[in-house]
């Protein structure tokens, strides 16, 4: 008798989600775009309107152009899946986005001197890090780009007498130190090295929080104020209050001066924190910003460049010419070359 063949064994079809299910993940995927959205909306507002107490705020105000990328790729999935008013909330995003990256890079370039006789002024400055491995290698590349200027800062004592003691910088014959400083006003010191003449060289308090070396450059009988200057990192509450009411010094030298002004160095801000802004808007010059390199990003984390946190301030008697931003050579930031001119 003829066996009939075994009938198959089928494998269970799998079951399919039950509409509440799919509704419940639509649900929470659009919940999760939202949430991405009303945050990015809540990082713009905190850059537009300025001031705030929260050091995490700050820091992400930082990078505000670069989180804001995300609202790229929000925009295109709000479109597809008809989301209209998330859609706009995006897009708005996305335009201040371009709008604000477009103000870092100001595209224009700067003039070329009008005459070989126009006096110049190259200046470095450079955040040299107290757990730089080799800060004095990072100070011969500084001088292998000639600058006239040499500002440091977080410079160890025992660095400082190794610098002082180069042959490279021999010609540097003006030079002023703050001497260390304590960890709660900056870690290491500001040091001004310069091959043209300073007079009026001093130490003076940076508000209550930290010194800072300032002079008067002489240039063919042209006297310019120049400030060495680390301000306060906002990352606690008190150290906000300080920070702000270092911006404000600024500004307030700005307004009372009585020749040109430069001011150069680490000021733990970006052309996004308001309080920095405030000293553009109210006639101070970013050098990287006049010279069309806004982007000369001067902070590194783990080596990767995040912010501009380096900066040369001028007043409009002087004109920016070229900004360079120089490898960071073991330290954090990387050192930024400015050349100016007076008008």
């Amino acid at each position: 008798m003829a066996c009939s063949p075994e009938s198959p064994i089928l494998a269970p079809s799998p079951a399919q989600p039950l509409a509440s299910e799919r509704s419940a993940r639509n649900t929470a995927w659009v919940g999760a775009q939202w949430l991405l959205a009303l945050g990015l909306a809540w990082l713009a507002a905190s850059r537009w309107r300025g001031p705030t107490d929260n050091f995490l705020v700050i820091g992400l105000v930082g990078v505000a152009p670069f989180l804001l990328l995300l609202a790229w790729p929000l925009a295109v999935v709000a479109a597809r899946h008809r989301q209209r008013l998330l859609f706009a909330l995006s897009t708005v995003l996305a335009v201040l986005q371009v709008v604000w990256l477009l103000d870092d890079l100001n595209l224009r370039s700067p003039d070329p001197a009008e005459a070989s006789e126009v006096v110049t002024i190259r200046l470095a400055t450079a955040n040299l890090w107290v757990e730089n491995s080799d800060p004095v290698g990072s100070v011969e590349a500084i001088v292998a780009t000639d600058p006239d200027v040499i500002f440091l800062q977080e410079v160890l004592p025992f660095v400082e007498d190794q610098l002082f003691a180069l042959p490279s910088l021999a010609a540097y014959e003006w030079r002023e130190s703050t001497g260390s400083v304590g960890e709660g006003q900056g870690r290491g010191g500001r040091v001004v090295l310069s091959r043209w003449p300073l007079s009026d060289l001093r130490v003076e308090p940076f508000t209550d929080f930290s010194l800072m070396v300032s002079a008067v450059l002489e240039l063919e009988g042209v006297t310019v104020d120049v400030h060495n200057v680390h301000a306060a990192a906002p990352n606690r509450p008190v150290a906000v209050q300080v920070w702000r009411e270092q911006f404000d010094l600024i500004d307030e030298w700005h307004a009372v001066r009585e020749r040109p002004l430069l001011v150069a160095g680490d000021f733990n801000a970006t052309v996004h924190h308001q309080p920095f802004r405030a000293l553009i808007n109210g006639g101070l010059v970013d050098a990287h910003q006049a010279a069309g390199r806004g982007l000369g990003l001067s902070w590194t984390l783990r080596g990767v460049p995040l912010m501009r946190l380096d900066h040369v301030l001028v007043s409009n008697e002087l004109e920016v010419l070229e900004v360079q931003t120089l490898p960071g050579n073991g330290s954090d930031h990387r050192p930024v070359v400015v050349t100016v001119r007076l008008r």
